[in-house]
């Protein structure tokens, strides 16, 4: 998604399907906004299995 995000990760729900994501440790909207820890779904696939 650009700097400072994690590449993209796959977590399994049993039974369920996949759930893509990355996360960034220090996202900031602004530059005056205070720094948090965020999670962006890319993709919930419901076939995988």
């Amino acid at each position: 998604m650009g700097d400072g995000w994690s590449r993209t990760h796959h977590y399994e729900v049993s039974g369920a399907g996949r759930i893509d994501y990355q996360y960034h440790n220090a996202y900031k909207v602004s530059e005056a906004s205070d720094a948090h820890a965020v999670v962006a779904i890319m993709t919930i696939n419901y076939s995988s299995h």
